[in-house]
């Protein structure tokens, strides 16, 4: 009777976790967005965005859509209201008070004097209630000061529907746009009035979605990508051409690296030290470097003010590795889906690194982040550009997505007092496999497995993964009431980490997922005098996205045999596919299909 009830409350358990569904409505709408470019022959533009935003809500404007952040630099830019009011449920108009303007320092900058100019100007929305529309314009002006050309990103999405957004963008004869739109098929008007003028007209968009395991922006929502330089490459050699990538000399930066680096630890330690040193100890500002016009400080600059934003503190890295004596460059990723090299966007290149090159091989260190194995592993499909002002060509380095691969076998017995011995083979290729570590800590591998107590044998550790062998020691079983265990079987740390919790059941958007092959096969004996309550059972699925197989058999001889297969073939599972999807996951993780109950 009472494996009945242990089955009970896995079915309970399952029940309550799975049966969430995603909230519905919006709290606002807004009636019209625009945005309109006017670019310059001297390089300057005049940028105008005017919103009219209708509150559905009374808790709308206590939540998102009470004011507006406006981030600009006074160096270069200048920032002009044009009008702001509400209308009320009326019809009456209520201006914006002054004191309801308010400019500040963006927060990311409040610890670093150098960004001390930046400004954040807070526009607090008065009079608002239920049906009330808020109506805001305002100007942005920016001077041609590092770079002449015009380059923008635009995502067509807000935290609320839209039902009309304009984007226009007016270019002098003198200049060229090129533009690419993702996910419409949208076509621009074009007029010749004063110059060219595209616009793009689009109704009835979405607003953005709080799904868990949502792909980027870019698999999501139209993006229109808009440039005036003639290709990418033409943008990167203005960016490699400062001083920022021309010298990387840091003398005043000897004693420190005498300090942190030592000679009885290995090149790639040492190297990780001064990773550390970086990312623990230089402030950094999370703002665009658009908002610095794609001018970059020097490593001394950012050494000297001790702070700097991601590709600043990346300079700062180089330069510290080079003083120290490795090969260091810095290098820029993007993200395949925004890469194009006809159009240039530099503001799309978020994320940074340091390729070091440490006995013959090529690592890539963040230095706003302790990564736990080379950068372009984690960074998933897409490119990096070294940064590199000595070279003579532009070239992209492919990133190849990583699949992950954990193909786990073995036998486990467990003797009279339940305690267990056996061996596995593992084989664990995986982005998250902190390689770092395991390069210069072998024996860390044991904590790669979960359930398992033991010591590695005969390893093999690479960039790409492992290859080891693993002596059990003990396993944990779990007590279910009296005389009743469960064994769970030992599983990679690193396996496929979908939570079927957080999968409502139904979804809009596509779901982000990776891809795995994932294999156990294990024999287990359980103690002399056990008596298995869990049945055999066999759960096949194939999609079109993947294939799940597992099955629990007892042998004639007593011994138990544990088989279980997970196959996910796309990286993104589309919204046709998730009611599959969703079950295969909650199968694939479901207690009962990976423990042995018994009694003892």
């Amino acid at each position: 009777m009472k494996h009945i009830i242990l089955y009970s409350i896995f079915a309970l358990f399952t029940t309550s976790l799975f049966g969430q569904t995603v909230p519905k409505g919006s709290d606002a709408r807004f009636e019209e967005i625009r945005k309109e470019y006017v670019v310059n022959d001297d390089g300057s533009v005049d940028f105008t965005h005017y919103k009219r935003l209708k509150l559905i809500s009374n808790r709308s404007f206590f939540s998102s859509f009470g004011e507006t952040f406006i981030i600009y630099n006074p160096e270069f830019q200048q920032l002009i209201i044009n009008e702001s009011y509400t209308i009320r449920p009326g019809g009456s108009r209520i201006e914006t008070p002054e004191n309801a303007f308010n400019p500040g320092l963006p927060f990311s900058c409040t610890d670093c004097e150098r960004y001390n100019g930046m400004r954040e100007m807070i526009i607090t929305h008065t009079a608002l209630e239920y049906n009330a529309i808020i109506v805001l314009s305002y100007t942005i002006r920016t001077k041609p000061e590092f770079v002449k050309e015009f380059m923008e990103t635009i995502e067509l999405v807000e935290s609320a529907p839209i039902s009309s957004y304009t984007v226009s963008i007016n270019i002098p004869k003198s200049k060229k746009i090129n533009y690419l739109l993702l996910n419409s098929d949208n076509k621009p008007k074009i007029s010749e009035t004063k110059g060219t003028t595209y616009t793009w007209e689009f109704e009835n968009l979405k607003q953005s979605t709080i799904e868990s395991y949502l792909p980027n922006n870019a698999s999501l929502y139209p993006i229109l990508l808009l440039s005036t330089y003639k290709d990418l490459a033409h943008a990167y050699f203005t960016l490699v051409d400062q001083e920022a990538f021309k010298t990387y000399a840091l003398p005043q930066s000897k004693k420190l690296l005498s300090e942190i680096t030592n000679d009885t630890l290995s090149a790639l330690n040492n190297a990780l030290a001064i990773r550390n040193f970086v990312v623990d100890n230089i402030r950094l500002n999370t703002i665009n470097f658009k908002y610095n016009n794609f001018v970059v400080a020097p490593a001394t600059k950012t050494w000297q003010s001790n702070c700097g934003n991601a590709i600043e503190k990346t300079v700062l890295l180089t330069a510290l590795l080079n003083e120290a004596g490795f090969q260091a460059s810095p290098v820029a990723f993007a993200d395949a889906k925004l890469h194009n090299e006809k159009i240039a966007c530099l503001n799309n290149l978020e994320t940074f690194g340091v390729r070091v090159v440490i006995n013959g091989q090529d690592f890539i260190l963040s230095a706003v982040s302790k990564n736990p194995t080379s950068l372009e592993r984690t960074f998933g499909k897409g490119f990096y550009y070294i940064l590199d002002a000595t070279v003579d060509s532009f070239k992209a380095q492919t990133i190849n997505p990583i699949e992950n691969t954990i193909h786990i076998e073995g036998n486990i017995a467990f003797d009279k007092d339940a305690k267990a011995k056996g061996i596995l083979n593992c084989n664990i290729h995986s982005k998250d496999t902190p390689c770092f570590d395991l390069i210069e800590n072998q024996t860390k591998a044991a904590s790669l497995i979960q359930h398992l107590k033991g010591k590695v044998e005969n390893i093999k550790v690479n960039e790409n993964g492992l290859q080891f062998v693993y002596q059990v020691e003990n396993i944990t079983r779990d007590a279910m009431g009296e005389a009743y265990y469960a064994f769970t079987i030992p599983e990679a740390k690193s396996a496929f980490k979908i939570k079927p919790e957080n999968l409502p059941t139904t979804r809009i958007e596509p779901l982000k997922c990776g891809t795995t092959n994932e294999k156990y096969t294990y024999s287990v004996n359980l103690p002399e005098g056990a008596k298995r309550i869990s049945k055999d059972f066999e759960i096949n699925m194939k999609e079109a996205f993947g294939e799940l197989h597992i099955q629990i058999t007892l042998y004639r001889n007593g011994s138990i045999r544990i088989d279980r297969e997970l196959k996910i073939l796309k990286d993104e599972i589309a919204p046709a596919d998730y009611k599959a999807f969703r079950k295969m996951m909650i199968l694939w993780n479901d207690p009962i299909t990976k423990s042995i109950i018994y009694k003892q």
